[in-house]
């Protein structure tokens, strides 16, 4: 196992961003030690973690009709009422 390295070093190393590995954290082998995101340089150095970050094409775009997260609560809403009316 190589030596596990943080978001900034492991961007620099494959010519990236930083946001670009946050993006594709999963696809590099992200470790999570207590709060804090590691990498595995190897690892993340393979082709298929280098071409998945690099290109960006592996991971579906959310659109508005995708949710990208389960809404928090599922109580109904209230209705609007017309402030004219009243």
């Amino acid at each position: 196992m190589s030596p596990l390295v943080d978001a900034a070093t492991l961007a620099d190393h494959l010519g990236i961003s930083r946001d670009t590995v946050y993006r594709h954290a999963d696809e590099l082998g992200v470790i999570r030690i207590g709060g804090r995101l590691r990498f595995d340089l190897e690892r993340a150095s393979t082709p298929a973690g280098e071409s998945a970050a690099q290109t960006g094409t592996t991971a579906p775009v959310p659109t508005a009709m995708t949710p990208t997260r389960a809404p928090r609560s599922v109580a109904p809403l209230l209705p609007i009422r017309d402030r004219r009316a009243a």
